[in-house]
């Protein structure tokens, strides 16, 4: 991903946008980096990083730290970083073009923004296998489980039960399916807006669009057409490069080979590819 991006981690500045459990961070400081910071917004993920973070050899250590925050709104002063990761994370941030806006602001001019992720609009098995998984968040699954993610939310029947506990006189039902993609302080809004007006909200799941955590506004698994995607990073101020994934990870030539000639066709192979990869490099301040 560093070569792709062309990124050279030594004695850089790098931030990982969606750090989960920092192994990234950890693979940024052993091969050089001279700052491998995260920020990360479960709690849950940012403690378990600080847990073992003195357990590591003190060369170590002092390069790696982890803030828990909201890439739309993160802690750090303009033009901070060289370099910004989003690895298998763009696809959780609930609001994208925030980020975007927030990532152009800490990076260096002509630093760069990396992502690599695997929910591909384009590949139709993606796409419906990720509706799918949409599908039962937002409105139940009997087996719980749906392609490798264990489902414990249903976010319309947590919403419904909300509204039943705060709005008891409203009809909760139909202002949960009305509340898509709302958290519960945007929930309460609508009903407040309902009390006033008797309008209900309006905002449906049809499976266009990924559900949203009512309780801290995160999504499970968001779509990208890579192509929007880089035209979203461009109005923002990045020079943008774009490639399908295929694999080649794990260092088998032939993979990696194959990889690299489906890349270089990407416009026509991107349909078939499980992921894919932007570079961007910011040129502009911005729009």
């Amino acid at each position: 991903m560093l070569s792709f991006a062309g990124i050279e981690p030594r004695g850089a500045t790098i931030l990982d946008a969606g750090a989960g459990f920092g192994l990234t961070l950890l693979v940024l400081a052993h091969v050089g980096a001279v700052r491998a910071q995260g920020v990360e917004f479960h709690e849950p993920m940012v403690r378990t990083v600080e847990a073992y973070l003195p357990m590591l050899p003190r060369d170590l250590r002092e390069r790696v730290a982890i803030d828990q925050g909201d890439v739309m709104s993160m802690p750090y002063d303009d033009a901070t970083f060289d370099a910004v990761l989003a690895v298998e994370a763009i696809s959780h941030y609930r609001k994208v073009e925030s980020a975007i806006r927030e990532i152009h602001r800490i990076l260096r001019p002509g630093g760069v923004l990396a992502i690599s992720d695997g929910n591909n609009r384009l590949n139709p098995i993606t796409r419906r296998k990720t509706r799918e998984v949409w599908d039962a968040f937002e409105l139940g699954t009997g087996s719980g489980v749906v392609h490798g993610h264990r489902v414990t939310h249903n976010y319309r029947a947590e919403r419904e039960a909300f509204i039943a506990e705060h709005y008891p006189a409203f009809p909760a039902e139909r202002l949960a399916r009305e509340t898509f993609g709302m958290t519960f302080d945007e929930v309460a809004s609508a009903c407040s807006s309902y009390a006033r007006d008797g309008r209900f909200p309006g905002s449906t799941y049809d499976g266009s669009d990924v559900p949203t955590n009512p309780a801290d506004g995160q999504v499970i698994e968001r779509l990208f057409d890579p192509y929007a995607l880089a035209r979203a990073l461009a109005g923002a101020g990045f020079d943008v490069r774009v490639s399908g994934y295929w694999g080649g990870a794990s260092g088998r030539r032939t993979i990696r080979s194959a990889n690299a000639v489906l890349g270089r066709l990407s416009r026509l192979t991107i349909y078939s590819a499980r992921g894919f990869r932007i570079a961007a490099t910011k040129t502009t301040d911005g729009p």
